[in-house]
């Protein structure tokens, strides 16, 4: 099959500049990514007619620059957050709040990360905002150097995927 005729689709990762996002990338894909300076992105080919591109945006600004048609056709959004910041829960609704049309129609998972020794927050007050703003998504501590912690991640928004898929037959 043509690399034109292949079905394409895209896992969007967001989060702030420093946090990891071209790192988890990186590792997730084994692929050396690549910039246009707007987002960074790789791909992986998963069969001969599948492929996914995982592109991250560092800057919430520029995630609402892009066109639909880039991030239409998305699996789902990895907001990633960093628990040692004191506003990583602002952050992720704010980041939540400008992804909602793509997490509509596909899904969502938190990757909550630590840059800096202090901590301000743990996961279930992640999980608790969540329930306020009954936004249900898997919510992990990820280190973005351990390609294991990404993969998890995924796969647990991909089940959700499944899982509301199946309950709308």
């Amino acid at each position: 099959m043509s690399v034109s005729s292949m079905k394409v689709s895209r896992i969007i990762f967001v989060g702030d500049q420093n946090i990891g996002v071209n790192q988890a990338i990186v590792n997730l894909t084994g692929n050396h990514q690549d910039t246009n300076g707007i987002y960074q992105f790789s791909s992986v080919e998963l069969d001969s007619d599948n492929s996914v591109q995982i592109i991250g945006f560092d800057q919430l600004e520029k995630l609402q620059s892009m066109s639909s048609k880039l991030i239409n056709s998305a699996l789902g959004v990895v907001v990633m957050v960093d628990k040692s910041q004191p506003d990583s829960i602002s952050k992720m609704l704010q980041q939540i709040k400008v992804c909602q049309p793509l997490i509509e129609q596909s899904a969502l998972a938190i990757g909550v990360v630590q840059t800096q020794p202090e901590s301000y927050f743990g996961l279930k007050q992640y999980n608790q905002k969540l329930r306020e703003i009954q936004q249900p998504a898997p919510v992990f501590e990820v280190d973005v150097e351990q390609e294991n912690d990404i993969s998890m991640l995924l796969k647990a928004m991909l089940l959700t995927i499944d899982f509301n898929l199946e309950n709308c037959a």
